[in-house]
């Protein structure tokens, strides 16, 4: 056991090294570039709509659903004029069961269920 962590002392901080030298200009240029084309051209915002929604504060699991549901029945008619769009924002625990967080699921559960009916009832 000792070996193989003075084997893995000597060669992941040279390995590490190597690999940050290589690989940080690379992307150093691509964020550039990135950001050069976002500057030269612009997304076109006006008219245009957006509501993020999801609440994972914990404050309250009737929350988490509600005041996603009332906040997008409100906005949709809105977001339907101006060609918006709705980004939602949940949590893996409306997928997958974890012990001690089964309130938690299933508003995450209804949440993400109410979403994809709006995106078939309304179109995407």
């Amino acid at each position: 056991m000792d070996l193989i962590h003075k084997f893995l002392n000597v060669v992941l901080p040279i390995l590490t090294i190597t690999l940050l030298v290589l690989l940080w200009p690379i992307v150093l240029l691509f964020r550039f570039f990135n950001y050069f084309l976002r500057f030269a051209f612009p997304e076109k915002l006006a008219g245009k709509v957006a509501l993020i929604t999801g609440a994972s504060s914990g404050i309250g699991e009737d929350i988490n659903f509600w005041g996603s549901v009332y906040t997008t029945q409100f906005a949709i008619p809105h977001l339907l004029n101006s060609k918006g769009k709705i980004t939602v924002i949940s949590s893996s625990a409306g997928w997958f069961a974890t012990p001690r967080l089964g309130i938690y699921g299933a508003s995450k559960a209804a949440l993400i269920s109410f979403f994809e009916t709006m995106r078939v009832e309304v179109g995407s």
